[in-house]
């Protein structure tokens, strides 16, 4: 935000013979500029490739994301073998939960709570929630910025019940230092978010690393559902695991 002074007839101050440097840009539009980018980047559909590492465990998953369709898909190790199918408001995951020789669970998202660890997976504002709550932020120039954020503040800019919130203070009882994260992000020319990292020092002494990296923007994605006959309806105990 620019200030201006107000002025009538008072006159000009002479002009410094040393130009002053330009100003870099301020916490405050900086954090502006990541917030819009990553909203522009999940306007559209993308692909989306997540890590996170922790303990010397690590959990990947490649997704295609079409956010207005309803149309997901993703393999990963989230820890072991994993692929969901969402169409509309059914998922698909690949389970080895399913009996009887089957392999897909059939899942009606609508029955899914804020706080299901299933809907997180597939909720893209959950996992780049942190960003929500930027308490500094800083250009390095050619589209690439640092800063910290606050994850107490992140988990009230969701909103209370939110997905995104309750990752957030799950994230919130195992961080040291929950006020102040470090992360960095780029963009892309045209102004969207193409890659987000940020580290988390744990309360147990070591680090959570995470990493988004968001790309295919605009590129069709085409998901089918299982066949019937391998698909089992989730029943109402798998529900409450998920």
């Amino acid at each position: 935000m620019l200030l201006a002074g107000c002025g009538g007839d008072t006159p000009a101050a002479s002009t410094p013979s040393t130009p002053p440097a330009s100003p870099s840009a301020s916490p405050e539009s900086a954090a502006t500029t990541i917030q819009r980018a990553l909203e522009r980047s999940f306007a559209t559909t993308f692909t989306l490739r997540t890590s996170i590492r922790s303990k010397g465990a690590r959990i990947n998953m490649d997704a295609q994301i079409d956010p207005v369709g309803r149309v997901f898909w993703a393999t990963g190790n989230l820890p072991g073998p994993t692929e969901m199918r969402q169409l509309g408001e059914t998922m698909y995951l690949k389970s080895d939960l399913v009996k009887g020789g089957r392999t897909w669970l059939s899942i009606d998202i609508r029955r899914l709570g804020p706080d299901s660890s299933l809907r997180r997976t597939f909720d893209p504002e959950a996992q780049a929630g942190l960003l929500g709550g930027i308490v500094s932020a800083e250009s390095l120039g050619g589209g690439r910025y640092k800063g910290t954020a606050d994850l107490t503040k992140a988990a009230g800019t969701a909103g209370p019940g939110s997905s995104a919130a309750n990752n957030l203070e799950d994230i919130l009882r195992v961080a040291a230092d929950p006020g102040r994260v470090p992360f960095e992000v780029r963009l892309e020319p045209g102004g969207r978010l193409t890659l987000f990292t940020y580290t988390l020092a744990t309360k147990d002494g070591g680090d959570m690393v995470g990493e988004l990296v968001i790309g295919g923007f605009g590129v069709a994605v085409n998901v089918d559902p299982p066949p019937e006959e391998d698909t089992e309806e989730a029943s109402p105990a798998m529900y409450d695991a998920l």
